[in-house]
């Protein structure tokens, strides 16, 4: 599909590093495990960054990026909607976050929406702080796109169990 696509094309204009191009990857890899399907409903907005409303509102144009305007306040708020769109067994560390310090579970249903409202606007929102990014957020981004990845690679494998009816994890 063209969401694909476009989506691809443009989170892979720029190397951002190891985490951020896993992230691609894992997310191709489990749209593909959906078929390419879009979902019935997208992911939920509570915390997300007004950025991606104005995007959505004004097309869907990969080729342009939102307005982030001051910097700290869009990291804050991609920090909270990445927080509440995790599933109720992922701890959250000492910041509010959400913690890698256990085993992932099966269960990753407020983040399993495939198609152009799913992951998809996690991955564009959190390209678009990259490309926003001085110092004093840089360090913050690529916590959060690690953790990006380790999500999205933990639901890719999955999804690929459950689409191949094999586990090779």
């Amino acid at each position: 599909p063209a969401w694909v696509k476009d989506g691809y094309a443009r989170l892979s204009e720029c190397d951002y590093g190891p985490d951020f191009s896993r992230a691609i990857g894992w997310w191709t890899t489990l749209e593909r495990a959906y078929q390419w399907k879009s979902g019935p409903s997208g992911l939920g907005t509570q915390g997300r960054p007004p950025a991606v409303r104005d995007w959505l509102q004004r097309g869907r144009k990969y080729h342009e990026r939102p307005t982030i305007g001051d910097e700290e306040q869009y990291a804050s708020s991609w920090w909270a909607w990445w927080t509440a769109l995790q599933p109720d067994w992922r701890e959250l560390d000492a910041r509010g976050r959400p913690s890698q310090a256990m085993d992932a579970q099966d269960n990753w249903d407020k983040l399993s929406r495939p198609g152009q409202n799913g992951l998809l606007m996690v991955l564009l929102a959190l390209l678009w702080w990259r490309e926003a990014a001085t110092p004093a957020t840089e360090a913050d981004w690529a916590e959060a796109a690690q953790d990006v990845a380790w999500v999205i690679s933990h639901m890719a494998r999955l999804e690929r169990c459950v689409y191949l009816s094999i586990c090779i994890l």
